[in-house]
């Protein structure tokens, strides 16, 4: 009785399974395309995403430093600072200090010429042709980027200390200057600072031939420490 039982279940689920099957036979042939084409599609997404995989598992090679581009240099090529000039032209060699400037061209007054230049002369030359002097008056207004050429050391005259009185206006070391790293210091405070100053106040009063009030101010000083030249380069 037992197995009469059994058998009967497996022949209903035989049953069942052949009416399942030509179910699927005779379903709609809309619905056997829709079923093909979304096989495809879980095809092509499943190869896309190991192909994703793939690629991201690849190091990426850093970019070699020598191939990103370098930060431009300052030229600081500006009003008041002194150069040499390194040119193939009649300008070659001359130390001046450059009194006006364009976009490209400086104009600089010649302290040191050569054959053809001389002393005081206004010359025209390009910013690619001049190297700033590493002096003591111009080491204030460059960066520590800018490329520089040393010149002899300016030894300043040994001199007694001499006390202004900041509220006399009358006194030329009380003069304040108007641009550059000295900007808003007095002749009196630069001149005492220390050798750097006594320096830049030596250039102000006998080589500054762009700014003639800085000139007789700083002359005037000088003399009241009894100095009416420049000791290495002349009046």
């Amino acid at each position: 009785m037992t197995d009469d039982k059994h058998l009967l279940r497996i022949a209903k689920a035989l049953e069942r399974i052949a009416d399942c099957q030509e179910a699927m036979v005779n379903r709609p042939a809309p619905l056997r395309t829709a079923e093909k084409r979304l096989d495809v599609a879980l095809e092509a997404n499943e190869k896309a995403l190991a192909s994703a995989v793939e690629e991201s598992a690849v190091p990426v090679e850093p970019i070699a430093e020598e191939a990103m581009p370098k930060k431009a240099q300052p030229t600081e090529l500006d009003e008041g600072v002194r150069v040499q000039v390194e040119s193939k032209t009649v300008n070659d060699g001359c130390i001046g200090t450059i009194v006006a400037k364009t976009s490209a061209w400086l104009t600089v007054t010649v302290e040191q010429g050569n054959s053809e230049k001389k002393k005081g002369e206004n010359i025209s030359v390009r910013k690619s042709e001049c190297k700033i002097l590493a002096d003591d008056e111009n080491i204030a207004t460059v960066s520590e980027d800018t490329e520089v050429i040393k010149e002899p050391d300016v030894e300043a005259p040994e001199t007694t200390e001499l006390v202004i009185d900041e509220n006399d206006t009358k006194n030329p070391g009380n003069f304040r200057f108007d641009k550059g790293a000295r900007s808003g210091q007095t002749i009196h405070n630069v001149y005492t600072e220390n050798d750097a100053g006594k320096t830049f106040v030596l250039y102000a009063a006998f080589k500054a031939e762009h700014r003639p009030d800085w000139m007789d101010k700083c002359k005037a000083y000088l003399l009241l420490h009894g100095i009416d030249k420049h000791p290495t380069r002349g009046s």
